[in-house]
């Protein structure tokens, strides 16, 4: 009776140490959330930074289940260029060494080179968007040199992009849906303003953090 005591007794110690390790990750990751739009609503950030946001040409959409006014539509319109989501808040390697950007994206223009989300107007800076190269578009990643990262090919579906930067130890990684993608890089500085939705296309679930995620 007393082993099958100490059995039950150490499993549930067991049971409590895991779980105390899993909600102090919980509370790391959520610590590490610089901004969270979940287009829902007023589009405002529900992350830890308290910013800046304006909406340009952009209308509310449904979203990858199809749930209505979810989503973020961006869309051309005459006179200024002007359309985005546009954040005002310096996210370069020297703020920033190591951050993760993620976001669903679905194009309605899947030929061409686009600009998604950047922090400039370099292939120097980060950011994310799609490049056509041997006839193909395909999602890509800015790694600091002329020539992005490529990742897979672009469809008309939802996808999900994640982009992580670690300046410190020069390592970028690309992830379009399941499959990641990797490269050496180290990027410039750009402008202190975050645009996202460049293009003719629709976002949802847009989130930064201050931490390289596995």
């Amino acid at each position: 009776m007393k082993k099958v005591y100490s059995i039950l007794y150490c499993s549930f110690v067991i049971i409590i140490f895991s779980s105390n390790i899993y909600a102090q990750k919980i509370t790391t990751l959520a610590d590490s959330l610089l901004f969270y739009y979940n287009m829902e609503g007023k589009i405002i950030n529900q992350g830890s930074e308290k910013v800046k946001s304006e909406v340009h040409s952009a209308r509310k959409t449904n979203d990858k289940f199809g749930k209505p006014k979810s989503a973020l539509e961006f869309y051309s319109q005459s006179g200024i260029y002007n359309r985005g989501l546009w954040i005002f808040k310096d996210i370069n390697p020297k703020e920033y060494p190591i951050i993760t950007v993620t976001a669903w994206v679905q194009l309605d223009n899947t030929s061409g080179s686009q600009k998604i989300m950047s922090s400039g107007n370099s292939a120097q800076t980060r950011g994310f968007g799609t490049t056509y190269e041997d006839g193909y578009t395909h999602w890509s990643a800015n790694i600091g040199d002329s020539d992005p990262l490529l990742g897979s090919k672009v469809t008309g579906e939802w996808t999900f992009i994640a982009v992580l930067y670690n300046q410190l130890a020069e390592e970028i990684r690309f992830v379009v849906n399941n499959t990641l993608y990797s490269s050496k890089g180290k990027l410039k500085n750009g402008i202190d303003v975050i645009t996202i939705g460049n293009f003719e296309g629709k976002v949802d679930e847009l989130r930064m953090y201050s931490r390289f995620l596995t």
